[in-house]
């Protein structure tokens, strides 16, 4: 298991929002139970016949109650910069999954079955060396005038940026071997 401890968008620079938050999100590889979480240098992933799978959860320090968003995992082979500020039309691999009513420890699963961008499956991601990361996107309910309810990303005078939005979470970046087959 690799424990990844994250910081709420509110920290950033670029956003001036008062107070801090602190989220955890346990981002556990297929193959890698068995390796130290202290160990040094990358992670060798895969190779154990069940595919590269990422289960990514937040801990009540973040919300102490449910959920509603998008969970995102990104991987990449630039190490310059953190995965989340490549993305783009060219950036690097993309996933990610909706989930609702997410409590504290749950975990969302992102595995060979989630679609992604712009290869459509972790199945086809070619062996290497990636940097991985992890990132909440959190819903707010919206009541339309017509009844309808909907969950949608707010903004926060960031201009829709989930990238960078307050009150979204990501984890540290982490480094992986990834062994397919």
């Amino acid at each position: 298991m690799i424990f990844l401890e994250v910081e709420s968008m509110a920290q950033q620079k670029e956003v001036n929002i008062s107070g801090i938050y602190y989220l955890i999100l346990f981002l556990l590889i297929a193959g890698v139970l068995g390796l130290s979480s202290c160990a040094a240098g990358p992670q060798v992933v895969g190779g154990g016949g069940e595919g590269l799978r990422f289960e990514v959860s937040f801990p009540p320090e973040y919300s102490e109650g449910e959920l509603t968003g998008r969970m995102f995992v990104v991987i990449t082979r630039d190490g310059q910069r953190e995965p989340r500020s490549q993305v783009g039309r060219y950036g690097p691999q993309l996933l990610g999954i909706d989930f609702e009513q997410l409590k504290p420890g749950e975990k969302v699963v992102i595995d060979e079955g989630t679609l992604g961008y712009p290869i459509e499956s972790l199945r086809d991601l070619p062996a290497g060396e990636y940097y991985v990361q992890a990132l909440l996107n959190k819903y707010t309910r919206f009541e339309r005038a017509d009844g309808h309810i909907v969950w949608m990303h707010m903004d926060q005078w960031e201009g829709q940026n989930w990238r960078r939005s307050p009150g979204n979470a990501y984890s540290q970046v982490q480094q992986i071997t990834h062994e397919p087959g």
